[in-house]
């Protein structure tokens, strides 16, 4: 399934004065909805890419199932979406990442040959295997690392949200991740 990405709007003064990361790691508390412009697609995804690869839009049944289960190391903030028409789309939220583990360890990570980026392009070279400094980890459901901005969670999460059949989302095991 393709992302539907979308736009951050440059007029909100929240959004040009901080930096997204901040947002994705919980370093920043939005006071007001971030806004999002339409950018392309034509489905309500569960999940929702920006421009920002870093954080993305969840709906409320994804927020509502990390909620309901009480899974810890997240926060929600508020967002609006405004659609192509410039109608407002409601029922999403972003998510800051506020568990941590330890530094990405690539050296345990096995290499590999990563298919080409492009049809007829070279194959190129990868790892596979997401190891952090185990010794670090806050133990939280959901966490990321400090040098690897990605949404890591629990196994109870992605059971959690798997139950609901999710759109545009796929769990990925960290032994098979493939990366560069």
């Amino acid at each position: 399934m393709k992302k539907a990405p979308i736009e951050p709007d440059p007029e909100d003064p929240y959004y040009a004065q901080t930096n997204p990361f901040n947002l994705f790691d919980g370093n920043a508390t939005p006071k007001k909805p971030v806004a999002y412009e339409y950018d392309s697609g034509k489905y309500r995804w569960d999940q929702i890419g920006t421009v920002n690869a870093e954080l993305s839009l969840y709906s409320d049944r994804i927020i509502d199932v990390l909620t309901q289960n009480e899974f810890t190391g997240w926060r929600p903030f508020p967002v609006t979406i405004r659609g192509k028409s410039g109608r407002l789309i409601k029922g999403y939220s972003g998510i800051s990442i506020l568990g941590r583990a330890g530094n990405l360890d690539d050296t345990r990570s096995e290499t590999v040959l990563l298919p080409p980026l492009y049809e007829g392009g070279p194959d190129r070279p990868g790892l596979r295997g997401f190891y952090f400094e185990d010794d670090v980890w806050d133990g939280s459901d959901v966490f990321t690392c400090e040098n690897a901005p990605l949404f890591l969670c629990s196994l109870k999460v992605k059971e959690a949200i798997s139950a609901l059949n999710p759109t545009n989302i796929v769990f990925t095991s960290l032994t098979e991740y493939e990366y560069r």
